[in-house]
């Protein structure tokens, strides 16, 4: 599936937020990895559904999808799965106003993100999400 620009600056500010592998706790080259895959629209760009991982975490967790769930679910929480379930299984067409609208609203975010960053803070920064 063709990643666009869309895919590309919401796999931005997930991965700068995070900053580390949120599996193994590595920095440094980090992936955008998705609970429900991009071809899922409805969850293609909500940050519950999306994780900063190392390659080596995503590559262990795009082969063994079900002890993927089995770490979502224990450390994202069994609340946080049903709610993305909910939302993988409603069908949304984006608008493209919407698309670009959602795609100004996290060029910010990461903005924002970059410039705590830059401040030396090092935890998790909180994203305010654009659904």
């Amino acid at each position: 599936m063709k990643r666009d620009k869309y895919d590309a600056v919401v796999s931005d500010v997930i991965r700068e937020a995070a900053g580390r592998c949120e599996c193994c706790n590595r920095t440094g080259r980090l992936e955008c990895a998705h609970v429900y895959g991009r071809r899922h629209h409805n969850t293609r760009w909500d940050l519950q559904n999306l994780l900063s991982l190392c390659h080596g975490c995503h590559r262990k967790f795009t082969e063994c999808p079900a002890v993927f769930m089995d770490w979502c679910a224990a450390n994202l929480g069994c609340g946080h799965m049903e709610q993305l379930r909910e939302k993988h299984h409603q069908i949304k067409k984006w608008k493209q106003w919407e698309k670009d609208e959602m795609y100004q609203h996290y060029k910010k975010e990461l903005a924002r993100v970059r410039e705590i960053r830059a401040t030396g803070d090092f935890y998790p920064i909180d994203v305010v999400s654009y659904q």
